[in-house]
């Protein structure tokens, strides 16, 4: 693989995510490897949220609560199928159902952020959409999530900032919450 990523390399540039990544495609001599990022990881949260202000108004309302605050966040690539869709509906509203059981003080953000569909699958918001209906209404009412198509990377960066504790099903918004 070494060998043929070599002779490939002659013809392309090998961009890797992570130094890590460089450092090992450079120690095996992997010509035309560069390190970058996604630039909205480097971006400080928004001071002001204006798309997405219905969620920081959620989070604000709870904060006087003392909640324990959840980010939920579905990824539509772990469902390919329709009884994959059931799957993942069930998955998490039996890990909301448990969390709200042994955290009564919890509140949970839900931060779908792919409106793509793969092979005509759901997508990230529409799991949601499907998923809040199914809850117990006490846990509805502790439940809030971001609207598709709306917010900068700054807001959901300030959004993250707020969680207490993320549920990541996607790697760009686990790396959000990290940075």
């Amino acid at each position: 693989a070494v060998h043929a990523l070599r002779k490939a390399c002659t013809r392309m540039t090998i961009v890797a995510r992570d130094p890590v990544t460089a450092e090992r495609f450079q120690y095996h001599n992997i010509p035309n490897t560069v390190q970058s990022a996604d630039l909205s990881f480097l971006l400080e949260p928004a001071e002001s949220i204006v798309l997405q202000q219905q969620v920081m108004d959620f989070i604000q309302e709870s904060s006087s609560r003392n909640p324990l605050l959840i980010g939920i966040n579905p990824h539509f690539l772990q469902v390919r199928t329709p009884e994959g869709k059931k799957r993942i509906i069930a998955a998490l509203h039996e890990a909301v159902e448990s969390i709200f059981l042994h955290y009564p003080n919890a509140h949970f953000v839900f931060l779908p952020n792919d409106n793509r569909r793969y092979q005509q699958a759901i997508n990230s918001f529409e799991i949601v959409d499907q998923l809040l209906p199914l809850l117990p209404t006490e846990i509805q009412d502790r439940c809030s999530s971001i609207l598709p198509k709306a917010g900068s990377s700054r807001e959901i960066r300030r959004i993250c900032s707020e969680l207490d504790v993320c549920i990541a099903g996607s790697f760009h918004l686990a790396m959000t919450c990290l940075s």
